[in-house]
């Protein structure tokens, strides 16, 4: 299946502004060549690696598959880290995007932030699914 090199570089480009990264700094994260950064966005770069987009989106703090995917999720899901005021793990980031979609308003920022903070044994949890439950669970108790 071809790549479609014009839509993965308008996805990056998008992040980026959405995210408020430079491409400098998003070049000195990544270990690429301002060049070539310049040349994935303008969909001149015929087949980017999927290392190379894995390491571009893990800089932009979206998944790849926000990147590849493309769709408002990545740019919301960019949004509600800022807003949150830190890096969120990919899938309360996700979460917190489509109970938004779901509901009128915005969650609160205090409660992404206690969300974010929730570990146990060390861990995290992963999916949007296992954030959803997470949620539920402490709002039907407080």
């Amino acid at each position: 299946m071809p790549i479609d090199t014009q839509r993965i570089g308008r996805r990056l480009t998008e992040i980026r502004k959405t995210g408020r990264h430079s491409m400098l700094s998003v070049a000195t994260r990544t270990k690429l060549a301002r060049s070539y950064l310049y040349r994935l966005e303008s969909g001149e770069v015929p087949s980017p690696g999927v290392k190379t987009l894995d390491t571009i989106a893990t800089a932009l703090g979206v998944t790849l598959a926000e990147v590849i995917g493309g769709g408002s999720g990545a740019t919301q899901s960019v949004r509600v880290r800022r807003r949150a005021g830190r890096t969120l793990p990919p899938g309360l980031a996700i979460f917190v995007t489509e109970w938004e979609r779901q509901r009128p308003g915005r969650m609160a920022t205090d409660v992404i932030r206690s969300l974010a903070a929730i570990r146990f044994r060390g861990r995290r949890p992963r999916s949007p699914e296992d954030w959803r439950f997470i949620h539920d669970a402490i709002a039907r108790c407080v």
